[in-house]
This record gives C-alpha cells, sequence and structure tokens, in this order.
C-alpha cells in the first residue's frame, strides 16, 4: 500500500498511534471515534485497535467519513 503509511509496521494500530498519524491528541481522536467522525476500531480480546488501511483511506479522504450508499 502506498500513499499515507507506505509499506511500513503493522496491520493494525494503537489509539495513541492513531492519533499520531492524524496529528491529533488521544483524547481528541477517541471523541472523533465516540462521536462518529472518526472509523470505529476493532475489539482484539480486551483491546480495540485501528486498522491501517481504514485509517489510510480517511485521511486520503481529508478526514471524512464515508457516506453509507
Amino acid at each position: 500500500m502506498d500513499g499515507v503509511f507506505g509499506n511500513a509496521g503493522a496491520f493494525v494500530v494503537t489509539a495513541d498511534e492513531a492519533a499520531g498519524l492524524l496529528s491529533i491528541s488521544k483524547r481528541h481522536f477517541l471523541r472523533m471515534v465516540t462521536s462518529g467522525r472518526a472509523p470505529q476500531g476493532i475489539r482484539l480480546g480486551r483491546c480495540v485497535r485501528w486498522r491501517r488501511d481504514v485509517l489510510a483511506r480517511f485521511i486520503e479522504r481529508g478526514c471524512k467519513m464515508e457516506d453509507a450508499a
């Protein structure tokens, strides 16, 4: 995958890492997720992670959610 992430790293990221990619605080990122303005994470056991490809599309769209068509 080219674009925002290149070929770097893990398939999923933490809330801290996702917030860093968006250059916002973790708290603001989690508020965006809760209000539906950012992608929902996936639960892995007790942890929540965000898929890199989903975040890349979110960033490429200018941090706008896809319309449910």
